[in-house]
């Protein structure tokens, strides 16, 4: 006989990657009993690149977001000190692609000076010669880079972040729960448009019925690539694609800084230290798969290989080059960026139910922060949270985010366009 389990929470997180965990965990501190239920699979967390920074390329599409990830970068040193760890990057020039770096030592001042935070933490960004960068890379190739551009970043293992953010959690005791489930058992019960309660079915083989207490339940979908694995049976489809990013290794020592190149379209590759080995990647190709096959692909695999060899001096013995990782990232088909996104479901007949995407890694807790902003918003708990999205967009909203992220690059534009004016 099958066993049975009953369970009540104030807020059932579906997925237990850096956007549910920070959602649990920033539940919690308003004082929520949280359960996440997770299926084991590693999603965009898992196979991101490790590098906690405001994002320099993303100045010329949206500079606040930049601004708001500085603040964000700096929270995750102050509380993960002992695993967020600072990283020396250096950007060769190539003199073949100097319209893409014509301009990088303003830009690189601008970047100092719109991310304090990080400022005050790091070393400033500078440039520095070909005999420098030959001398402090040894392995680089040799004669055909007009030195390079040396800037710092915070890096940080995700499986470690995910473990500490997770430690958190159990601390919280018993208003906190974790179950890994077989998410094909995942039953959604309604009752006058709301989710009422949700039935799964443990790996164990337990049956669990989860629903809401003396508060409001309030259901978060918060599965990064599966999201709409969890919509889509409901009957709602959100505009969305995924990009597919591959992580390769490279057995050895090659690099002491991390290297990051761009192609001609932008496109950026950071080759990043790891011990004994080096991490090269991600690509970052559309996918249009199921994302359980996106193991599969090796679509962009052979262009990372290409792109670590280019940089390394021919007469260095390379080891086999392997796939490491790959993961995907949630897209809007409304426009490119990296801002976390939250969709309502109020208008599909579903009134408590919500999915989020944080939009990258170091803005997970941001993220949480203004999914309770939007559930006090929304009346369902009582919380201390000032309800304006400041930073988030609605995914519902679809012309409207459109025209403001059209905005914010034009805004962008002229104000990285003034600095390098002005210098």
């Amino acid at each position: 006989m099958a066993t049975e389990e009953k369970i009540n929470a104030d807020v059932i997180i579906i997925g237990a990657g850096i956007a549910g965990l920070s959602l649990a965990l920033r539940a919690l501190q308003h004082g929520l009993n949280s359960v996440v239920l997770d299926d084991s699979r590693r999603g965009a967390t898992y196979s991101a690149t490790g590098i906690i920074a405001p994002r320099l390329d993303y100045m010329l599409k949206d500079i606040d977001l930049v601004s708001i990830s500085d603040r964000q970068c700096e929270l995750y040193k102050f509380m993960f000190p002992r695993i967020v760890m600072p990283q020396r990057f250096l950007i060769p020039i190539n003199p073949d692609q100097k319209h893409i770096f014509s301009h990088f030592d303003s830009l690189l001042r601008k970047y100092d000076k719109i991310t304090p935070k990080r400022e005050t933490n790091l070393p400033s960004s500078s440039r520095i010669s070909q005999s420098e960068l030959e001398r402090r890379e040894p392995k680089i190739r040799r004669g055909i880079f007009e030195g390079a551009f040396c800037l710092w970043e915070f890096k940080i293992d995700p499986t470690e972040l995910l473990c500490e953010v997770e430690r958190l959690n159990k601390k919280m005791g018993s208003s906190y729960t974790r179950i890994r489930i077989d998410r094909k058992t995942l039953e959604f019960k309604l009752k006058n448009k709301r989710i009422a309660e949700i039935k799964a079915t443990t790996f164990g083989g337990v049956s669990l019925k989860i629903e809401g207490g003396t508060n409001p339940l309030v259901v978060v979908n918060a599965s990064g690539p599966w999201i709409q694995d969890i919509t889509a049976p409901l009957g709602i489809n959100l505009n969305i694609k995924l990009r597919l990013g591959i992580q390769m290794s490279v057995p050895g020592c090659y690099f002491q800084s991390g290297i990051i190149t761009f192609n001609k379209k932008g496109g950026y590759c950071i080759c990043l230290p790891k011990g004994n080995y080096i991490q090269a990647g991600p690509t970052n190709t559309l996918y249009t798969g199921h994302p359980d096959n996106s193991y599969e692909s090796r679509d962009g695999f052979d262009s990372l290989v290409n792109n670590f060899r280019s940089i390394l001096d021919p007469n260095v013995p390379v080891g086999e080059c392997r796939f490491l990782k790959s993961g995907l990232r949630v897209k809007p088909n409304f426009g490119d960026t990296n801002r976390p996104i939250i969709w309502s479901h109020k208008s599909s007949g579903f009134e408590n139910f919500y999915t989020l995407f944080p939009g990258k890694m170091s803005l997970g807790l941001l993220a949480a922060d203004e999914m309770l902003g939007v559930v006090a918003k929304d009346g369902w708990h009582n919380l201390n949270i000032a309800p304006d999205i400041k930073c988030t967009l609605d995914g519902n909203e679809v012309m409207r985010n459109r025209l403001f992220l059209k905005a914010e690059r034009i805004k962008s534009l002229a104000k990285v366009g003034k600095a390098i004016f002005l210098s």
